[in-house]
């Protein structure tokens, strides 16, 4: 990203733990961290969509593994069947499940599903529409 003239953005999930410097010492409340709000640069109508693999995934799979490809995780009728459907397949068929959802929204149900899998993204938190593909890919 640095050559496009763009020093990176931050990532909307909750990622600062505040716990102590491990010598008994509390952060200070007028000290905690500040992350500044970075807007990341858009898609623009007709962006290439990349297909190269930036790296390889060194991770092994012992196991069956199913992407999710779901708009969001909030409450709703199809939303319930998608849960269901991860429950049954994790611990009736021992499958590895990976979530992604592509839409806005509340993303309420995210720690029901993450009682059956910790392999949850949420896209639209981290990617720009024209990465998705090579995301899902990786």
């Amino acid at each position: 990203m640095r050559r496009e003239g763009t020093l990176g953005s931050t990532v909307k999930e909750f990622l600062v733990w505040l716990s102590g410097r491990g010598d008994g010492h509390r952060f200070n409340e007028r000290r905690k961290p500040a992350i500044p709000d970075i807007q990341p640069r858009w898609h623009m109508p007709y962006d290439a969509v990349p297909n190269d693999l930036p790296l390889q995934n060194p991770l092994q799979k012992t196991r069956p593994r199913a992407l999710f490809l779901l708009p969001w995780l909030t409450l709703g009728g199809s939303d319930k069947v998608n849960l269901d459907l991860v429950e049954q397949l994790t611990q009736r068929h021992g499958y590895e499940i990976t979530v992604a959802t592509t839409m806005t929204g509340d993303q309420s149900r995210m720690p029901l599903f993450a009682q059956f899998t910790s392999d949850i993204f949420v896209l639209q938190h981290f990617l720009r529409l024209v990465d998705y593909p090579r995301f899902l890919r990786y």
